[in-house]
């Protein structure tokens, strides 16, 4: 699956409806909002303990790369890349011109593109929960590729697992 995003400004849309949603989706699964909260502080810690030896975790490390990221997607059309995405979906976003961010596992796609190499530069960052598949996102942290990582309730193992690789 892929969702090609054209340029604009992305942090305009940064507003109380993504908190409505996140509700609505926390609600379906019966998921408890402190539970989040949590599995959010869980991450915050297992980053900032490890930040001495990895300073792109500390706090001003996750500003600087959240800043980076911004004005690429700012600047730069994008295709984001879901579980479903196919190695031409790749294909046709880099023929585009188009950045990619890659959900989970689908970053596995990359290898199997025509265009491997272009593909992994075109990479900004992988959202995930770290539920994905493990060598796919171990190959990408392996690379540099920077981690938006989702905390929520049910899932705060598998991010510290994530974050431990």
């Amino acid at each position: 699956m892929r969702f090609s995003i054209p340029r604009r400004d992305v942090t305009s849309a940064l507003d109380s409806r993504l908190v409505q949603i996140q509700d609505e989706i926390r609600r379906d699964f019966g998921w408890r909002l402190q539970d989040d909260l949590n599995s959010a502080k869980d991450l915050l810690w297992y980053c900032e303990s490890k930040s001495k030896s990895i300073p792109s975790w500390s706090q001003n490390g996750r500003r600087h790369t959240i800043s980076e990221l911004q004005k690429t997607l700012n600047s730069s059309p994008l295709t984001v890349l879901g579980a479903a995405a196919e190695p031409e979906d790749v294909n046709v976003a880099i023929l585009e011109g188009q950045r990619l961010i890659a959900a989970d596992g689908a970053v596995g796609v990359l290898n199997e593109s025509e265009y491997p190499g272009i593909a992994w530069d075109s990479l900004l960052c992988i959202v995930s929960d770290g539920d994905g598949e493990m060598t796919d996102l171990v190959m990408a942290a392996e690379k540099g590729v920077p981690f938006v990582l989702h905390a929520h309730g049910d899932n705060v193992n598998n991010g510290l697992n994530c974050l431990r690789y």
